[in-house]
């Protein structure tokens, strides 16, 4: 059965909310997991998008985390002034792989980030 218009505009926003962690820091993920909740037992393509966008920005989230932590603890020039452009890079190849799903979900096909 193939997702109506209704079901294709939702699970392309849950991608697309990854935007939102650029201005709120985690209104993404807040975003991601509602539409989750709301739509877990109403629709199916639903829930696997919204679901798959929530687990791409938690592991964006967790890796980000991790660059933090190490830049803090390495503040010795070099490898702290290599992670924020890295970190920033991160973030750009992440926000247009995330809206290459929401175009897929607006066609109505189903989008598997290669990493979940």
């Amino acid at each position: 059965m193939t997702p109506n218009s209704d079901e294709r505009n939702l699970a392309a926003l849950a991608h697309v909310s990854i935007l939102l962690n650029v201005i709120t820091i985690v209104g993404g993920l807040i975003a991601a997991g509602a539409i989750y909740l709301h739509w877990r037992e109403r629709s199916a393509y639903v829930a696997q998008q919204a679901s798959q966008a929530l687990f791409f920005q938690l592991g964006l989230w967790g890796l980000t985390l991790v660059g933090g932590v190490l830049s803090w603890l390495l503040t010795a020039g070099l490898v702290s002034a290599c992670l924020l452009p890295g970190g920033v890079l991160l973030w750009a190849v992440s926000i247009l792989y995330a809206l290459r799903a929401a175009v897929l979900c607006l066609r109505g096909r189903a989008f598997h980030y290669r990493f979940l």
